[in-house]
């Protein structure tokens, strides 16, 4: 977090494995239960309108809810 901060571009593990940054809507956050228990996590505002990546709402875990996942390329 403090690297993306410092530089300006958030590179996550997840993105690394899967292709694109899970994220979920503001009143999605009250029902994301996958990460309960984790003390670190950071809650960062992202307005997609003012990136330069496809963000694309899925169900990816057949949940029946849509989440935004950021897709892009990294350099």
């Amino acid at each position: 977090m403090a690297e993306g901060k410092k530089t300006g571009k958030y590179r996550d593990e997840a993105f690394l494995k899967d292709g694109f940054i899970h994220c979920s809507t503001f009143s999605g956050i009250r029902y994301e239960s996958l990460f309960k228990d984790q003390r670190d996590l950071n809650l960062l505002g992202i307005d997609f309108g003012s990136i330069k990546a496809t963000v694309r709402y899925e169900d990816l875990y057949e949940s029946g809810r849509l989440y935004p996942h950021i897709y892009a390329f990294m350099f």
